[in-house]
């Protein structure tokens, strides 16, 4: 049966090799003329079936710079780009009417300014064939989701500060009061996601709004990356500036046709530079505080957590932009101050055969997703059980120079590899999705592929190593954490100069 009742209308969908898919649902009302920085709306009920066979609008961006890796752009790389964004989509097994599935809902990655959420992998057929019904969803992006009108206009503007992540919350609530009705069980709900996306996951698990309405939490290089009030402030100052807009007159900022919006946007940073100047805000009431703070709190007690990066973050940008090498000593000065030096040696010490670039890379690898993961990790792991894992195989097609590149355990985990003529390949895809597929069904990860894998802990931090031989490494596979980095609190930056 392909067609199923929301709490909004009807919606048919389609059936292909065991699966059913219900893409371009509306799960909030279009965020467009006045609603334009609003908080998400309910969507608006309709009449008759809906069709759900094509994917909605991706939200405003600049089309993908990234490296083509060689697992594609997905089914929707074609679908246009509109304000009017807010659409999820849903793909379920053939299974029997009144099904209980786990439900995963996938938080697509992108540096909070590209992508979307059919991006790489479409419907996710690969793991709803394991009995999985997956969400996916478009959020909105850039300015759009998080400029900080609340410092030029006043509080009652605040919410378009974290609009991007009230759309996630919004997507969960959905997911909610609908997912019974495709299959899924509501209180079993798996939120996951990769780059922006595993920020966006850990900052839900860090926001009492969206306490209640997941239960299980996986981050693909992820980490603590937040504003503070200042610099998101001292942003959107910058941006009515370049709009011609000094001090933000709120009736003319909505009218501005959003490809103007987005050309501001992209003047203060653009292509791989701009992946981490947008981010959502600390305001002291929907994000109260720094993430990594927040878990050790306590805030997201009880989710069990799996967790992990891969070997080689850094290589990807810095292959996309040279220059990123360049800010590695001012990063690391900024981090470490007076011990920068030792900071460096360290490294170079560790890695004696290492040239001063490959040393460069595995610290500014550790800087941005390595050691936020791992703070992540010991954080959480003091509230419920966490499972970290470091992330080294192959990519199939492409010279080992690309391996390990922040971004390259996706297809594993969707399945994109599972038939790869790489035999090494396949079968350390096919471990990965076990292991997910189980973390998603019993809040274990395991797949008869992998060791034993140790619940992790601030003490031995236990690592599942993700390589062709996986295999268990203590003090989260990365050496220089302890003592080198332990209790060093940065709020990463965009390592690169703004407009």
């Amino acid at each position: 049966m392909t067609v199923v009742r929301t709490r909004s209308g009807a919606v048919r969908g389609i059936s292909f090799d065991g699966v059913r898919a219900w893409r371009g649902v509306p799960y909030a009302r279009p965020p467009v003329g006045d609603l334009r920085w609003a908080a998400p709306q309910r969507e608006a009920p309709w009449q008759g079936i809906r069709d759900g066979g094509r994917f909605g609008n991706r939200a405003p961006q600049q089309p993908s710079q990234a490296l083509n890796l060689g697992y594609g752009e997905g089914a929707d790389g074609d679908t246009p780009m509109d304000e009017d964004c807010l659409y999820l989509n849903v793909c379920a097994p053939d299974a029997p009417e009144g099904s209980r599935l786990p439900v995963q809902v996938w938080v697509h990655g992108g540096g909070y300014v590209v992508g979307s959420g059919p991006q790489y992998f479409g419907d996710g057929a690969a793991v709803a064939r394991r009995g999985v019904v997956v969400v996916s969803f478009n959020y909105r992006l850039g300015a759009l989701g998080m400029l900080n009108l609340g410092a030029l206009l006043g509080p009652q503007e605040g919410c378009a500060a974290n609009n991007t992540l009230r759309d996630q919350i919004a997507a969960l609530r959905w997911v909610r009061e609908n997912i019974t009705a495709f299959g899924g069980d509501p209180g079993n709900v798996t939120v996951h996601g990769v780059s922006a996306g595993g920020k966006s996951v850990v900052n839900l698990m860090a926001t009492p709004a969206a306490k209640g309405l997941f239960h299980r939490a996986i981050v693909q290089s992820g980490g603590d990356h937040v504003a503070e009030p200042d610099n998101s402030a001292d942003l959107a100052r910058r941006f009515t500036e370049l709009l011609g807009l000094p001090g933000g007159d709120l009736s003319r900022l909505r009218d501005v046709p959003a490809v103007d919006l987005l050309a501001a946007q992209l003047a203060l940073s653009e292509g791989t530079r701009a992946t981490w100047t947008w981010r959502p805000t600390i305001d002291g009431g929907l994000l109260p505080q720094r993430p990594t703070r927040a878990l050790s709190l306590g805030q997201a007690a009880g989710i069990p957590l799996l967790i992990g990066s891969t070997g080689n973050e850094a290589g990807a940008y810095h292959l996309m932009d040279p220059t990123a090498r360049e800010h590695t000593a001012a990063v690391r000065q900024e981090i470490f101050g007076a011990d920068a030096d030792h900071a460096a040696a360290t490294y170079a010490a560790l890695h004696p055969n290492a040239t001063q670039e490959e040393t460069d890379r595995m610290f500014m690898s550790d800087e941005r997703y390595g050691v936020p993961s791992l703070q992540l990790a010991d954080a959480q792991s003091r509230h419920a059980p966490v499972w970290h894992y470091r992330f080294t195989g192959p990519l199939p097609g492409q010279p080992p120079e690309f391996w390990m590149f922040h971004g390259t355990d996706i297809p594993y985990a969707w399945g994109l590899f599972e038939n790869s003529d790489d035999p090494g390949a396949a079968t350390l895809c096919r471990a990965i999705l076990d292991a997910w597929t189980a973390f998603r069904h019993h809040a274990v990860p395991y797949s008869p592929h992998l060791p034993t894998w140790p619940e992790y802990d601030g003490v031995t931090r236990a690592t599942m190593v993700l390589g062709t031989t996986p295999h268990i490494t203590l003090d989260g596979a990365v050496p220089q954490y302890a003592p080198l980095w332990a209790n060093r609190e940065w709020n990463p930056g965009t390592w690169w100069p703004q407009a």
